[in-house]
């Protein structure tokens, strides 16, 4: 069976790691042949989807509405080399080609909803195909969290009978490097370390963790918050840190490809966006035995804390606060959170995917 996915770069985010680590797991399945598409082939992860081995086309498509003929013929020539189309964003001219290609089409929404953000005309033209996609294609949607589904049958009005969940899953890949901690901030381990991950954009709500931050401070000096990532909102972020007096107890690491290291060097990872379709930085944490805080309003997050403990999704700042002090106080305690991570692997993730699959292709014949 050969499968072709899209994406459109290979920047540093949670779909393409996911979209990684699903096909780490489907070139272990004798029966599938991935490859992938990418609008272009630039990004952190780059390297990462060369060293699979897999048949990588690169379309240079470098705007969402791309309308080349000759890019349209290639993408359908591709795509008609392929039994399964499995798209993980939306382009209109990468969707228009697989539509002609007559090909069965798997989609899986990630959860771009533009939330925390202005959304700019793009934007708005782009939820507004999509729409239009899903009510005339009448397609199966995967939702990779209730949350997705929710927003999938509300805001964007697709029947609950074309909504199907397929939570993401990681393969916790625990490469723990020895020349870890470089950097000379981060070697002393005498401290309460607090550790975030995140792009650094609106709705991961970076600043009301800096502001909870800032009060536990107050009661332990001897606390650090560490954030790794980059972002738009990083001058910003640095500016509240420097009003509020943080510097010598916030370190904004930036983007590190090692996140699992500095995972395990937290004693607690605070996850605080708010409408989060999935979260797969939680899991990753919890693969590390570390527990995971998150505010009620996270979204797809709450999902996966909720398996582990429910007191640790937030209701607000105050209760943040509560469980920031049970977990100083508890720092040394080991956490069994097996139960999360078998549950959220890739491994699951690829044969719901392989069901589905088959299912396509069945009907067709």
């Amino acid at each position: 069976m050969n499968i072709v996915h899209y994406l459109g770069n290979l920047k540093f985010g949670g779909i393409e790691r996911l979209t990684k680590d699903l096909i780490v797991n489907q070139l272990k399945n004798t029966e599938l042949n991935p490859s992938l598409i990418v609008g272009q082939l630039i990004g952190e992860y780059k390297e990462d989807f060369l060293d699979l081995n897999i048949k990588i086309h690169n379309v240079n498509i470098t705007s969402g509405f791309e309308l080349s003929p000759l890019k349209l013929k290639h993408l359908k020539n591709i795509f008609r080399n392929n039994d399964i189309i499995h798209l993980h964003g939306f382009n209109p001219i990468v969707v228009f080609a697989a539509l002609l290609s007559k090909k069965k089409l798997v989609y899986t929404e990630h959860g771009n909803f533009g939330f925390g953000r202005d959304l700019r005309l793009r934007d708005r033209s782009n939820f507004s195909l999509r729409k239009q996609f899903f009510k005339l294609t009448k397609l199966k949607v995967i939702c990779n969290s209730k949350f997705t589904y929710e927003v999938l049958n509300g805001i964007f009005k697709v029947p609950e009978n074309q909504l199907q969940i397929i939570y993401n899953g990681s393969n916790f890949e625990h490469s723990i490097e020895t020349t870890f901690f470089k950097s000379e901030r981060i070697v002393e381990r005498t401290d309460f370390r607090i550790g975030t991950a995140a792009r650094l954009v609106g709705f991961k709500k970076i600043e009301r963790l800096i502001k909870v931050f800032s009060k536990f401070l107050i009661l332990h000096p001897d606390s650090k918050l560490v954030i790794l990532g980059e972002g738009p909102e990083k001058k910003m972020l640095e500016k509240i840190s420097a009003e509020l007096n943080l510097k010598d107890n916030l370190i904004f690491e930036g983007y590190r490809d090692n996140i699992l290291d500095y995972f395990k060097s937290f004693d607690v990872c605070v996850f605080p966006s708010e409408n989060e379709p999935f979260g797969l930085v939680a899991i990753e944490a919890y693969s590390v035995n570390k527990p995971v805080l998150v505010f009620k309003d996270g979204g797809g997050l709450t999902e996966i804390v909720e398996r582990f403990n429910t007191d640790d999704i937030c209701e607000d700042a105050d209760k943040m606060l509560e469980r920031l002090e049970y977990y100083y106080n508890n720092k040394n305690q080991i956490y069994n959170t097996k139960n999360v991570t078998e549950f959220f692997s890739a491994a699951r993730m690829e044969k719901e995917y392989f069901a589905e699959y088959k299912r396509l292709l069945e009907c067709a014949e």
